[in-house]
């Protein structure tokens, strides 16, 4: 159907989008031209303002976290950001990873790991970075869908005419 097609292409993008997120935050500290926001980065911080211990720590959960967002990195590189054109051709002796839900949960858990160390070390506590994010996001797509179905039922029965949205404030948008 023509809502399951489309909420697949919403879902690869979502996923794409969480891919290049990921691939971000582990970005080096720098490329030829500039300094990158990364976790990288903040780990050289962290060996260069004298908190050794804390470097050392963070460094081991940040290579765990480097070796699970690999497969997302490699995406990235030859299929998401770039159309690598073995890829397209399907030409690689060695086909792209697989990536899941689950992987990219694991590498949210290690980024939620590395940054807490840091926080539990300066403050004494721990953030909630799990929680974190919009509030009924999931509630308010379903309430569009449903207020189109529901459109949708009063256009069926000739209640509303195809084009009554028109008449509303978005009629011009």
């Amino acid at each position: 159907s023509t809502a399951s097609g489309f909420f697949r292409v919403i879902e690869n993008a979502l996923f794409d989008g969480v891919e290049l997120g990921l691939s971000r935050l582990t970005d080096p500290a720098r490329n030829k031209s500039q300094e990158n926001l990364s976790l990288l980065q903040l780990q050289e911080k962290l060996e260069t303002c004298g908190e050794p211990a804390l470097a050392l720590r963070c460094q081991n959960t940040l290579n765990a976290l480097l070796a699970q967002c690999k497969p997302f990195r490699d995406r990235r590189h030859k299929l998401i950001a770039h159309f690598d054109l073995d890829v397209a051709m399907k030409n690689l002796v060695q086909p792209l990873p697989g990536v899941s839900r689950q992987m990219v949960d694991d590498a949210l858990r290690s980024i939620r790991s590395y940054l807490n160390d840091i926080h539990q070390h300066y403050s004494g506590s721990e953030w909630a970075y799990q929680h974190l994010g919009q509030p009924n996001g999931a509630n308010a797509l379903l309430a569009t869908i449903r207020a189109g179905q529901r459109y949708e039922e009063l256009v069926q029965a000739r209640e509303l005419s195809l084009d009554d949205w028109k008449k509303g404030k978005w009629g011009t948008a």
